[in-house]
């Protein structure tokens, strides 16, 4: 059996998600709240996975209170849909979920 070289035997993409989730994740859940904020001790989440099969999300950037939509205003912005598995990355610090979502907040710093 050939011995494994660590990480540098890893793909760029493999190394990415080995370090994606490192800082820790939430599960966001439209059942225990539509809006939803990092918990203490978090700034913001870099990236937002949804589970089920079409989310609607609207999800605010901590660099730029811009929504995803781009259109400057997340309290009036429209949601954007996503299929089951997509993920977007960013830096969020408000995420609002529509009628029974669940998306998986990694944390960031």
């Amino acid at each position: 059996m050939a011995d494994h070289k660590g990480l540098s035997e890893f793909t760029g993409d493999e190394t990415s998600n080995l370090f994606l989730g490192q800082g820790g994740f939430d599960i966001l859940d439209y059942n225990s709240g539509a809006e939803h904020s990092p918990p203490a001790g978090t700034t913001y989440w870099v990236a937002l996975k949804t589970v089920d099969t079409t989310s609607d999300i609207k999800a605010r950037s901590y660099n730029t209170s811009d929504d995803l939509t781009l259109d400057g205003d997340y309290s009036s912005g429209g949601a954007v849909s996503f299929t089951q598995g997509d993920i977007v990355y960013g830096c969020f610090d408000r995420v609002t979920l529509t009628s029974s979502d669940i998306v998986i907040a990694y944390r960031g710093k």
